[in-house]
Order: C-alpha cells, then structure tokens, then sequence
C-alpha cells in the first residue's frame, strides 16, 4: 500500500517559514540537509511521521508565484511493489508524464492546468492503483504491511 511521507513546498525564506510552521502547526525540524545550491528542512508534528519538506533555493531573490514553486507530494510503497508489472509500468508512464509536463522552458494556462491535473487526478489515481495491486497479493510481508484483520 502506497504510504504518504512528506509534502514538498519551496519557501523564500527559511527562518520566517520554519517560524510559520511552529506557530501555526507546532512543526519541529526533523532534518536539515545544506547543500551548495539550496536546503531541504523536515518538519514534522510529534505525533506524526508525516512531513513537511522545504525546500529553500539560495539564488532565489522573489517570491513565488502560481506556476513557479512546484512542490510534490512523496509516498513509500509497499515492499512488494517491484514484483507487480503493472506498478513498473505505471511508475514508468507516470515519470515520463512528469518529464513531459515540468522540464518545460515556458509556463502557460494549459500547461499548468495539466500539472493540478496530473498532481490531483493521476498521481492518485496510481497511487490507488498501487495499494489495489499490492493488497492482496501473495509476497511476503513485514508487520507494517500486514493485511487489514491481521491476516498474513
């Protein structure tokens, strides 16, 4: 079963963001990886794995705008997944479909309306596919993977 694990959102700045995300959600720094060119900070709430990524970019100088800050949405699938065609074949439409929608020099309507379209239909769309596929089958599971009712 595809697991979500973090949300990605770029920020402009970093110390009025991570001031933000404890104030309004009570978000702590799981992590922070510096790079040459940008930082990633995890956040998380103590009462959850789930996280928030930001993403900083240090040559950034303006604000993002609509169309200009993509984040994405991260899930762990179940260890089992590379066993099933259908999960390969959908990983690979889906990461040529990202190639043909986000590596475009230009941004207009269309082409950011099949962005929101690819971010909230496809990618759920798969991601239920995913569990679908993976739930029921016969591989082999850890405790966390285990079927609903406890059934191995």
């Amino acid at each position: 079963m595809a697991k979500p694990v973090h949300s990605m959102i770029r920020v402009l700045d970093e110390a009025r963001s991570l001031d933000f995300y404890a104030r309004a959600f009570g978000l702590e720094v799981a992590d922070h990886l510096k790079f040459a060119d940008f930082a990633l900070i995890y956040l998380r709430h103590p009462s959850s794995p789930f996280e928030v990524e930001l993403t900083v970019n240090y040559d950034r100088k303006a604000a993002y705008e609509l169309g200009d800050g993509y984040g994405h949405l991260a899930a762990a699938l179940g260890p089992c997944w590379p066993a099933h065609d259908l999960c390969l074949y959908a990983l690979d439409i889906a990461s040529g479909l990202w190639s043909v929608l986000y590596l475009q020099p230009g941004r207009d309507h269309a082409l950011l309306s099949a962005q929101a379209e690819y971010q909230a239909r496809i990618l759920p769309a798969l991601a239920d596919q995913f569990r679908v596929e993976t739930s029921w089958c016969a591989h082999p599971r850890g405790p966390a993977q285990a079927r609903p009712g406890g059934r191995p």
